[in-house]
Order: C-alpha cells, then structure tokens, then sequence
C-alpha cells in the first residue's frame, strides 16, 4: 500500500488520481486513468481535455468533462476523498463500467456523487434512517437513475 502524507488544508501534497470513463459515442477510447504524487487534479483534467480536445465552456474542467458526456472520478488518498461527476445521460457502457468500479469507492471513507448539469443525484452521505453506506445508497440510486432514464428514450 502507497505511504500517502496528511493532508494540511492548503498543502498539494498527496497522491491524487483521475479515473475518467468516457462516452463512447462522444470519444472512443478506453477508460483512462492518471495519477500524481503530489499537485491538483485539475492538471490530470485539463491534461485530458487538451489530450482530447474537449471545449473549455466553463472554465472548470470537471464540468467541461461531464458537458461532453464523460464520467469522473477524482480521489485523494490523504483525506480519503472520491468524487465522481456523472453526465445526465449515460451509456449503457458507461453505466456497466460505473458498477464495476464500487471496489474503488470502498476503499475512502469521503465519497459525493453528482449528476451534472441536474443534480439529479448529488450525494455525499445517506439520508437519516438509511441502513447502508453511502457508497450502497450511490449504486441504488444510481440504479433508478438509469432505469428512468432510458425509459425516457
């Protein structure tokens, strides 16, 4: 297991990683992954939109890369913190490849969901009385969210 360094608010040091998940009718190329000893996720995310051109809309490369229909997962090992951003319409291969990833979710003790531009989902802990994890609340709603969503199509 990789030794990461305490996080001190304002310090960059600690192993970063970017998973994204792309929309393969939006770019056709397979999951791709990126990591940082130290430094912002927003240099692996700006790396990927310039890598694969994707439009700079609204200064915010996360959003940049949910607008063009992709998924993020942005972790930080030294707060043990996962945040993904979800387009509001997914592939079925987005959505398969979205399940298969729960083992990465499990392993932080901070994890938020966030469909975008929506915010049909947008969770960061369970709702009172909730007997699971955040990450099993996730995964069922995210269930209900695709469900309704391809019954709109």
């Amino acid at each position: 297991m990789a030794k990461t360094k305490k996080y001190v608010k304002g310090d960059d040091l600690m192993a970063l990683s970017v998973v994204i998940i792309p929309n393969e009718n939006n770019l056709n190329i397979p999951i791709y992954h990126d990591s940082i000893e130290s430094g912002r996720h927003n240099e692996m995310l700006n790396n990927f939109c310039e890598l694969y051109s994707i439009e700079n809309i609204f200064g915010n490369a996360d959003l940049n890369i949910t607008y063009a229909g992709h998924i993020t997962i942005e972790t930080a090992d030294g707060i043990s913190l996962a945040t993904t951003w979800i387009p509001d319409d997914i592939t079925d291969s987005q959505y398969e490849n979205l399940l298969n990833t729960k083992d990465i979710f499990s392993n932080y003790n901070n994890v938020a969901f966030k469909t975008w531009p929506s915010n049909a989902i947008d969770i960061n802990k369970t709702p009172d009385g909730y007997n699971g994890s955040t990450v099993d609340y996730f995964y069922e709603e995210l269930e209900k969210f695709y469900k309704e969503n391809k019954s709109r199509k």
